[in-house]
């Protein structure tokens, strides 16, 4: 039985609010800002957000929020749950 993931949370709009902290807007209609800086402590790729320029040339990649070429990329169902407060997806929690 194939699983079936809908699109709802896809991101459709993105935009920078102050530093780390950035507005989502979700094909569901959902919208909330998403405080991004704990990613800096994760270290890593996500190291690169030091360079606040860096961390401003996000856009949205068939849904997904990204960096670059895709060197960096964060689900749209972690930032919906951070944006909306909502659960994350049943499949993601198993």
């Amino acid at each position: 039985m194939d699983t079936i993931i809908n699109n709802y949370d896809d991101l459709v709009e993105v935009e920078y609010i102050e530093p780390f902290k950035i507005k989502c807007s979700f094909k569901s209609g959902d919208s909330g800002i998403v405080e991004m800086s704990q990613y800096l402590k994760k270290g890593g790729v996500f190291a690169r957000f030091s360079d606040l320029e860096y961390f401003k040339s996000f856009h949205i990649d068939n849904g997904v929020l990204t960096w670059g070429d895709g060197e960096i990329d964060i689900a749209p169902e972690t930032l919906y749950h951070k944006a909306t407060g909502k659960p994350y997806p049943e499949w993601m929690e198993s």
